[in-house]
């Protein structure tokens, strides 16, 4: 979740909070399922443990990329 401004415009300082329901568990007990999207760019492949930073990896390329869209 992204605390919006309104709907075209992030609120600044950026406020972000991951949700995850499908995926949720320990980090290193619960893997990334087989039939994923990747085009999303995960930060490991399908099947392999989700690690300690992968969330915070995904956050960092979303901010790139809204980024580069200034």
């Amino acid at each position: 979740m992204i605390k919006m401004r309104n709907l075209c415009s992030i609120e600044d300082p950026v406020v972000i909070k991951v949700v995850d329901f499908k995926w949720v568990g320990r980090v290193g007990l619960v893997h990334y399922p087989e039939d994923r999207n990747e085009e999303v760019g995960y930060p490991s492949e399908a099947g392999a443990p989700i690690g300690p930073d992968d969330d915070r990896e995904m956050v960092e390329q979303w901010v790139q990329k809204q980024q580069a869209k200034q």
